[in-house]
């Protein structure tokens, strides 16, 4: 209902999206900002990896080239929006074709060609454009008029050009992943039905805890007489959705193994379900995380903790494939290992995090990065794309690109006890 219902007010609200600037506060931005926060209501995120929310791009006004991936739903100005076919777009990227700035509302199209890369986390501003087979890599930034050539690879904030390299020649020389029409239409249907039982999944942890309020609401005098049972309650519910998850993961997905893996196949459909579960985790299950309770629960989904080792709110993680040192500490909104989905396929590889090391708040550590120990990562940083870089003992790397920082604060006089 509420897709449907975003689809309806999208169209009768706002009608067909248009460039230009508008003033905030005046009648346009109030109708903007209606429709976006129906957006903000309407559970995209649990058809985010699927062909279904290409189909709802669509149906919002996108122009949409068949065989893509989209795993962000962070998109606004949905009829200026083009994106050519087989092009991937990675977890959280920003293609949201507005900004607020000095007052006013403005508005901008979004161009990509065919067989294009956004990775995780990057942004594209307005009036932006790429063409046929270039690549933004993970946080970087493309300022608002910027054009990536065909073919090239841009890196950083504000994203500049790269070297071609072997990476670049083994992506141009390698074709997309083309499912037969039927395999597409299953998988649909599969996804459909996955996106279902996800919420109901959920529903069923706080179920017992709300069975055990209404048999004392109902048997108890008093109008509050079984409020005391509450804070059980929600304890069951952490305690079950957590139990819950983990089942799931070793029930439907077993141990993760690096690998290519094509996107309609059943080990992806089995991913994605999972990667549903640890995504609404983050929030759902808030209590557990920055907590001690959450190493034990990461190690029984698979990940290898030393000890000590503090991980916050992380999320994009697939736990079988990463290793956290000890006396590590991983601070909030910190991405690691998030999976990189091109032309059909998704590659999974071991991220690694060593002793002692720390990663800053909302910074990216790349699908397959080793970091060294006592490394330290900046806030909305980025390790160095140089895999002997990025496993230097004791460096510090600040931006995106890295920035080495050759001197860092030590602090002294303080035993290993304090």
């Amino acid at each position: 209902a509420m897709f449907l219902l975003s689809i309806l007010l999208k169209w009768i609200l706002l009608g067909r999206v248009r460039p230009g600037v508008h003033r905030v506060w005046g009648f346009y931005y109030w109708r903007w900002w209606l429709v976006n926060r129906l957006l903000s209501a309407t559970p995209t995120g649990y058809l985010v990896g699927t062909p279904l929310y290409r189909l709802y791009l669509r149906m919002m006004g996108a122009k949409i080239g068949r065989d893509g991936h989209f795993a962000s739903d962070c998109v606004r100005a949905f009829d200026l929006l083009t994106v050519g076919e087989d092009t991937s777009i990675g977890v959280d990227a920003r293609l949201e074709g507005y900004s607020i700035e000095g007052g006013l509302l403005r508005i901008g199209a979004i161009t990509l060609g065919s067989r294009c890369y956004v990775g995780a986390r990057s942004i594209l501003g307005l009036d932006t454009r790429m063409e046929d087979g270039s690549s933004l890599s993970e946080l970087s930034l493309l300022p608002s008029g910027g054009r990536i050539p065909k073919g090239q690879r841009w890196v950083g904030s504000p994203a500049r050009p790269m070297p071609f390299g072997e990476e670049d020649r083994l992506r141009a020389a390698t074709e997309a992943y083309k499912p037969s029409r039927l395999r597409k239409l299953a998988y649909a249907g599969l996804y459909g039905l996955g996106a279902f039982l996800v919420p109901v999944s959920f529903l069923a942890a706080i179920l017992p805890g709300m069975m055990m309020l209404n048999e004392l609401w109902v048997n108890t005098p008093g109008y509050f007489g079984y409020l005391w049972a509450v804070p059980l309650a929600a304890l069951s519910y952490i305690v079950l959705l957590a139990l819950e998850i983990l089942a799931a993961k070793w029930l439907l997905l077993g141990r993760v193994r690096p690998g290519t893996y094509e996107t309609h196949s059943f080990f992806y459909l089995r991913k994605w379900f999972i990667d549903q579960f640890m995504e609404i985790s983050l929030d759902l299950l808030a209590p557990l995380y920055a907590t001690l309770y959450l190493n034990p629960w990461y190690r029984a989904l698979g990940a290898r903790l030393g000890a000590r080792a503090e991980v916050s709110t992380a999320g994009a993680a697939t736990p079988d494939l990463l290793a956290i040192g000890e006396e590590a500490f991983i601070a909030d909104a910190a991405s690691l290992g998030t999976p990189r989905y091109d032309l059909g396929r998704v590659t999974l590889r071991t991220t690694t995090v060593g002793r002692r090391a720390f990663v800053g708040n909302s910074a990216v550590v790349p699908n397959g990065t080793e970091l060294g120990d006592l490394a330290l990562v900046g806030v909305l940083s980025a390790p160095p794309l140089d895999p002997l870089e990025a496993r230097r003992v004791d460096a510090s790397w600040l931006g995106s690109p890295a920035i080495y920082l050759p001197r860092r604060a030590h602090a002294g006089g303080f035993g290993e006890e304090a």
